[in-house]
């Protein structure tokens, strides 16, 4: 039997995998063919040992290894999500890798450790290390709304220290709908009740009808607000704890960037 017809089901898979990691459609489905070409000539490579799948990726590793690594795209990223897939591509090889598979395929810690010729627990390693790389680069543009002073420089210390940009501080309703067309936030901090009438509830409508955002409101009154996960949209009621605000504010982010654990 010709080896390619063995494999019709996983190249999918593979070329997905194969996309995302060179950067690009044109290499990666070279590396493919490439893989297609190895199994045509020496069909040893369905019989390694493991899975068919497996071994698949074990070969178009193979592969990537002689051909040389494909560089990562060196272009301005303008969003959050850009810039997150800009610092996976940037990883060294073998995290990359591991980052990728895990996403992609969702494969197991013996099956990662198969793939790339490493213990288990240097597997785990390897991952603990991509992801503490990962959590330090990309940063994320955030509008806080708030009218109360002291509250505005504690939410903006929060957002500071988990490495995001604050973008601006709105006071009123119509500042928070200006700053918001003026920095394309990529996440909104809001109160909702401001002073002098305002409504921060009716300033997130208006930003939200020109762009979808992450949302977490912020106040004393979170009985007037309906978290919406689905549209991404948090509550965390005032006082509020920083520890609190900065995992809500990493859930909120990761939910608008695609499926767990990093989407490409």
């Amino acid at each position: 039997m010709d080896p390619r017809a063995q494999v019709v089901k996983f190249l999918p898979a593979l070329r997905r995998y194969a996309h995302a990691y060179a950067g690009c459609r044109t290499r990666g489905d070279a590396f493919v063919e490439i893989c297609l070409e190895v199994m045509t000539e020496d069909p040893r490579w369905l019989q390694r040992g493991r899975t068919l799948k497996l071994d698949l990726f074990k070969l178009l590793h193979a592969v990537i290894d002689r051909c040389g690594e494909p560089l990562a795209a060196q272009e301005p990223a303008a969003d959050y999500e850009s810039r997150l897939r800009q610092t996976i591509l940037s990883l060294p090889a073998l995290r990359r890798r591991l980052v990728l598979m895990l996403s992609f395929e969702d494969l197991q810690t013996p099956d990662l450790a198969y793939i790339v010729g490493l213990s288990e627990a240097e597997t785990r390693a390897e991952l603990e290390a991509a992801w503490a790389e990962i959590g330090k680069r990309p940063t994320a543009r955030v509008l806080i709304v708030e009218d109360e002073e002291l509250i505005a420089m504690d939410m903006s210390d929060t957002v500071e220290e988990l490495g995001h940009t604050v973008v601006g501080v709105a006071r009123s309703e119509q500042s928070a709908i200006e700053m918001a067309l003026q920095t394309s936030p990529e996440l909104v901090l809001a109160d909702v009740r401001l002073r002098g009438g305002g409504s921060g509830t009716r300033a997130i409508e208006r930003i939200l009808g020109k762009s979808p955002v992450p949302v977490i409101f912020v106040t004393g009154h979170p009985d007037g607000v309906r978290s919406d996960a689905a549209a991404s949209i948090y509550c965390v009621a005032k006082p509020f704890n920083r520890e609190v605000l900065k995992q809500t504010i990493a859930h909120a982010l990761k939910q608008s960037t695609g499926p767990r654990p990093l989407y490409m």
